[in-house]
């Protein structure tokens, strides 16, 4: 009966490890390398864009970057205001593809990335952390990026 017990306690020791494995991530690395290819062609052309600054109302400074009429990154520096922030938003074909934002919270600085795929938000990392996993967090930071990349498009047409 020890015996039975002993493997009946390790079992249910596994269990939260191979669930946590199989949640360990939700982001699909080929479609995260195919964005991150994207930022990095985008990073390579900036030489050869043409930019446009625009300062918001609300404090934001955005500098766009068009390549040959198309736009492919915008930076969005909020710095200077009490709620700071600085991202750098990469664009192809019209749609949103990556943001890497930086923020400070409780006086610490972090780091987290966004990954769209046809306005769908597929990976929500933090550079110390990973994966946010929870899908109630992608679903927000979904909508907030969307809604803010609308409100910064607006502003620089």
């Amino acid at each position: 009966m020890k015996l039975t017990l002993k493997k009946f306690i390790f079992a249910l020791l596994l269990v939260p490890v191979f669930v946590s494995f199989s949640q360990a991530q939700t982001c699909n690395d080929s479609l995260v390398y195919d964005i991150d290819m994207i930022k990095q062609n985008a990073e390579t052309m900036l030489v050869y864009s043409v930019t446009a600054a625009v300062k918001m109302e609300t404090g934001e400074s955005l500098l766009a970057f068009y390549l040959e009429g198309k736009l492919i990154k915008l930076t969005v520096d909020n710095s200077e205001n009490e709620g700071y922030m600085i991202a750098e938003l990469f664009f192809k074909d019209g749609f949103i593809r990556h943001v890497a934002e930086e923020y400070r919270k409780d006086g610490k600085f972090y780091k987290d990335y966004y990954y769209f795929n046809n306005n769908k938000l597929i990976c929500y990392e933090n550079e110390h952390s990973g994966d946010y996993i929870d899908s109630i967090l992608y679903s927000v930071a979904e909508k907030k990026w969307l809604e803010k990349a609308d409100k910064y498009l607006l502003a620089i047409q």
